[in-house]
């Protein structure tokens, strides 16, 4: 049962990794996701700043490495080329912009029902646990909670959910794959069935990390400075563009949220 529930907690993961911007899931969700952001490709980047970014990436792994232990390293380089991959195969899906908003009100409505099934303990747990993360990201900035990293799986995984509550996650998860077949063509499908299989591998290979508490706190220092410094090689006007393309990302779910 336990290995179906991680199926499970991966499939609902697999639609926000689609739908959510890969800068999204490096810089609010994943804290060891430090690499290319996709979102950065539309601000016309020159070879001055791409090396640049090419730096930060490098220094970011290196620090990385740093406060890992000898067993975690090794892990932590699998974590690196599965991520690649996943970005490779995320990017083949090549989704048309009426699918990417499609792919969200997906996204939105699973996250609703599997909130319903949460008790209201459970809910206020699981709140306290993304306050908690954003107050320790350090910007100020109110973040998106996502069915992934440090606001998805493992959060869920610490809620004693019931085998009820499992067997009707479960249900929600095939409710999702059942909708994502029908807006996918044949082509798309099967890139978005290795999309799960990818993630799933990634979210195994990230739990054999095991971080301390300790390590996890670092690993937000690290991520925070990183993304001052890549900030800090923009111009104001890629910035400005960048928040822009941001905010228009996350409206349609913002849309919805305010008129629940």
């Amino acid at each position: 049962m336990k290995i179906k529930f991680l199926s499970l907690l991966a499939g609902v993961a697999a639609v926000t990794l689609i739908t959510a911007p890969m800068v999204v899931n490096a810089q609010r969700s994943n804290l060891l996701a430090q690499g290319p952001h996709q979102v950065f490709s539309n601000l016309n980047l020159t070879s001055e700043q791409q090396t640049q970014f090419e730096q930060i990436r490098n220094n970011t792994d290196s620090q990385i490495a740093g406060i890992l232990n000898p067993e975690q390293q090794q892990q932590f380089q699998s974590i690196k080329a599965q991520r690649q991959q996943l970005h490779e195969a995320m990017k083949s899906l090549n989704l048309t912009s009426e699918q990417k908003e499609q792919m969200r009100s997906i996204k939105q409505s699973a996250r609703q029902q599997m909130g319903n099934v949460l008790t209201d303990e459970q809910r206020q747990q699981l709140r306290q646990e993304r306050q908690s993360n954003r107050n320790s990201d350090g910007s100020g900035r109110k973040r998106r909670s996502h069915m992934l990293g440090l606001g998805g799986p493992e959060a869920l995984s610490n809620l004693n959910l019931t085998p009820e509550q499992k067997t009707q996650l479960e249900q929600v998860r095939n409710n999702i794959d059942s909708q994502i077949a029908g807006i996918l063509t044949p082509e798309q499908q099967q890139p978005f069935q290795s999309i799960k299989a990818q993630r799933q591998q990634l979210h195994e290979t990230m739990k054999a990390l095991n971080l301390t508490s300790e390590q996890k706190e670092q690993m937000r220092s690290i991520k925070q400075s990183s993304r001052e410094q890549m900030n800090s090689v923009l111009t104001d006007e890629q910035r400005q563009q960048l928040r822009q393309e941001m905010r228009s990302r996350r409206g349609g779910e913002g849309r919805r949220q305010r008129e629940q």
